[in-house]
């Protein structure tokens, strides 16, 4: 006869792994997820307070986030200066849909 305490041992472990390879089967999905769309960079920028306050004002006046106008800013800035085929190849690349 199995013990109660060696039956609770047994559920617990089972339940454990089972959730352990959840979570495993939910990262690995998630890598292949940000490989398909594309990692996104950042890029810290250093401003004074009053400026960058100003700008986040200025930007929600606008209906528009800081990073959707920094981000067309520099879009602007690239197709301005020549460098279309460059902004060009980036897009491509964090442009995918399932």
């Amino acid at each position: 006869m199995i013990s109660i305490h060696h039956l609770f041992t047994q559920i617990f472990t089972f339940i454990f792994l089972n959730i352990h390879l959840l979570f495993i089967h939910i990262k690995v999905i998630y890598i292949f997820y940000r490989l398909y769309i594309g990692f996104k960079m950042s890029l810290l920028v250093s401003v004074d307070d009053d400026l960058k306050n100003s700008f986040l004002r200025a930007a929600k006046a606008n209906d528009m986030s800081g990073s959707q106008l920094i981000r067309s800013f520099m879009k602007d800035y690239v197709l301005k200066n020549k460098q279309q085929d460059l902004f060009q190849d980036s897009s491509k690349k964090t442009s995918k849909k399932f």
